[in-house]
C-alpha cells in the first residue's frame, strides 16, 4: 500500500534536494524507479518520482522535459485531489503555473496554487490565518471524521485509507461527504486547505 506518511515525507525531502543539487544523479535513480513504478501501477509513487524528476530537469535547464514530468503527475494526482506532494516550493510552483497556462489540469492546478501560495510559500502559514478550529464549527468533526481528514490529507486513496481504518470504502465516502459539509467545501483539495487551518487534537 502506498503511503505518504513521516518517513515518506522525508524520504522525498531528501530526494527532492538531491534532484536540485545533484539533478544527474537524481536522474539515474529516477528513471529505473518510474519504470517499476508504471509497471506495477504505483500511482502514488509516479506522482511523486514525478514531481522530482522534474526538479532535477529544471536544474539542469530543461525547462521542455521539467514540464512534461509536472504535468505527468498533475494528471495523475488530480482524480484524488492530492496537493501535499506538490508543495515544494516556488520551483516547482512556477512550473505548475506554466502548466496552467498551457491548459493542463487548470482548474486543479488553480486550487493547489490557491493552497500553497503561487509563489511556493508554505500553505500552513496562509491558511493560519482563517482562524478555522474545530470547536468554531457550527457542528464539529467527529474524533473519525478528524482521523479521515487526517489520511485525506496525506494523500491516501479512499481504498487506501478504508484498508487503514478497516471500513468500507462505502464508510469512507460518507465519512468525507460528512467532512465537506461541516467544513462548507465541495472537493478533496479545498478540505485540505480548510483542515490546514483547524486545530486538531
Amino acid at each position: 500500500m502506498e503511503t505518504v506518511g513521516p518517513q515518506a515525507e522525508v524520504r522525498l525531502r531528501s530526494l527532492h534536494r538531491i534532484a536540485a543539487g545533484a539533478p544527474n544523479e537524481a536522474l539515474g535513480y529516477l528513471e529505473p524507479q518510474l519504470k517499476l513504478a508504471e509497471a506495477r501501477d504505483l500511482r502514488t509513487r509516479i506522482i511523486e518520482l514525478s514531481v522530482a524528476e522534474s526538479l532535477a530537469f529544471v536544474a539542469l535547464g530543461d525547462e521542455r522535459r521539467a514540464l512534461n514530468a509536472v504535468a505527468r503527475a498533475l494528471e495523475l494526482a488530480q482524480p484524488d485531489g492530492y496537493v501535499c506532494i506538490f508543495d515544494e516550493g516556488p520551483t516547482l510552483a512556477r512550473l505548475m503555473v506554466d502548466a496552467q497556462h498551457r491548459g493542463i489540469e487548470r482548474e486543479y492546478v488553480g486550487h493547489m496554487l490557491e493552497a500553497i501560495g503561487s509563489s511556493g510559500e508554505n500553505h500552513r502559514d496562509r491558511v493560519a490565518s482563517l482562524g478555522i478550529s474545530n470547536s468554531g464549527l457550527v457542528e464539529p468533526l467527529t474524533a473519525r471524521e478528524i482521523e479521515v481528514l487526517q489520511l485525506l490529507e496525506s494523500g491516501l486513496l479512499n481504498r487506501q485509507i478504508a484498508d487503514h481504518l478497516v471500513i468500507s470504502v462505502g464508510t469512507v465516502k460518507r465519512h468525507t461527504a460528512n467532512i465537506y459539509g461541516k467544513l462548507g467545501v465541495e472537493t478533496r483539495t479545498q478540505a485540505i486547505v480548510r483542515a490546514r487551518g483547524l486545530a486538531l487534537p
